[in-house]
């Protein structure tokens, strides 16, 4: 399965310093493999949310897309709040 396009837009830079991106979470250093490093959000919510206002959509579009966000927030808070662990992976999917 081929790559997806790149999208344009502005290199992500963290105290100057370029932020590598990969589709793959693993990288191989000599012999041995490790995690790439990672980026975190405070609020990851409100950094999608932020993302779909700056898409510019149509109302419908807008009003379906933060509902779509509203909702898997909910089913998120709802599996970190789950007592029985074996049901938090049918939430958080």
């Amino acid at each position: 399965m081929p790559l997806p396009a790149r999208r344009q837009g502005n290199d992500l830079k963290v105290l100057g310093a370029d932020v590598p991106f990969s589709f793959f979470p693993m990288r191989q250093r000599g012999r041995r493999w490790g995690l790439h490093s990672m980026l975190y959000a405070s609020d990851p919510w409100a950094v999608i949310e932020g993302a779909i206002y700056d898409a510019k959509l149509a109302s419908v579009e807008l009003a379906s897309a933060l509902s779509f966000v509203r909702q898997s927030g909910e089913y998120f808070r709802a599996a970190e709040r789950a007592g029985a662990f074996e049901v938090r992976p049918l939430l958080y999917y």
